[in-house]
Order: C-alpha cells, then structure tokens, then sequence
C-alpha cells in the first residue's frame, strides 16, 4: 500500500515539476499556487504518509 502513496506522490512531482518548469520557460509565473499545491500537497504529504506507513503499520 505504501508503495502506491509514494508513485502518486512521485506522480505529483513529475506534473508539479514539468509545470515549474514550463513557468519560468515562459517567464508567466500566474501559476505559482498551482504549482506549489501540486509540490506541497501531492508530493510531500503523499510521500510522508507513505514513510508514516511503512514504519508504523
């Protein structure tokens, strides 16, 4: 189970990452929370609850 946490917190960091990227190509940062959420949200959190998993249950 923890391992599907953490290739959707993965998945996050791809998208969160090519939209980054994809910003400061195009010097139009309006995105900026949408890529933070996507870091922060779906990364971080998803990659920590699947670290919480595998150590506690």
């Amino acid at each position: 189970m923890e391992r599907k946490y953490l290739m959707t917190g993965f998945g996050y960091a791809i998208v969160g990452l090519l939209l980054g990227m994809h910003m400061a190509a195009s010097h139009n940062h309006v995105q900026m929370p949408t890529h933070a959420h996507i870091m922060l949200v779906g990364f971080v959190v998803s990659v920590i609850y699947a670290i919480a998993y595998k150590l506690w249950l």
